[in-house]
């Protein structure tokens, strides 16, 4: 089953631009109030912010249309304030993010959550049915992960 979704999606989530919008203590980026992410390419200020900032991962994860198939913006609202509820519970900083497609015919709201670990990722990611998310270490590119791939 992976394999048909990684068929079907893979090319549209490595070719998404994910932004995480402003950081409101951040001045590596004066007058720009986002950091944008993109699969194979390192981001300096995003890398010397989570330096910065002490940040040991991020990962960029949403509830939106689970397994890709698309819902409606109440049901995916709803999914949303889910995932923010859970965020806040476990304590963990986040920001408010969402993925783009380059033409800009698509987008897909987000969060972008500091200091997770990969195993809360991967449960976040299996309770809101989502075929893969962004995961970032400090100085390194970012990598798509797909969650069945750990079952």
């Amino acid at each position: 089953m992976l394999n048909k979704i990684k068929m079907e999606f893979q090319d549209v989530y490595e070719n998404a631009i994910y932004v995480v919008l402003a950081n409101p203590t951040s001045s590596l980026q004066q007058g720009n109030p986002e950091f944008q992410i993109q699969m194979g390419q390192r981001n300096e200020y995003l890398n010397q912010w989570m330096n910065n900032n002490g940040y040991q991962s991020l990962a960029i994860i949403t509830a939106c249309n689970p397994k890709g198939l698309k819902v409606d913006g109440a049901e995916n609202k709803k999914a949303m304030d889910g995932l923010k509820e859970q965020l806040e519970e476990m304590e963990l900083p986040y920001l408010a993010a969402y993925g783009r497609n380059r033409e800009g015919t698509w987008r897909e709201e987000s969060y972008c959550i500091m200091n997770i670990s990969m195993e809360q990722s991967l449960e976040l990611a299996h309770l809101h049915l989502q075929n893969a998310f962004v995961w970032l270490k400090p100085n390194s590119e970012p990598e798509l992960i797909w969650p069945d791939d750990s079952q």
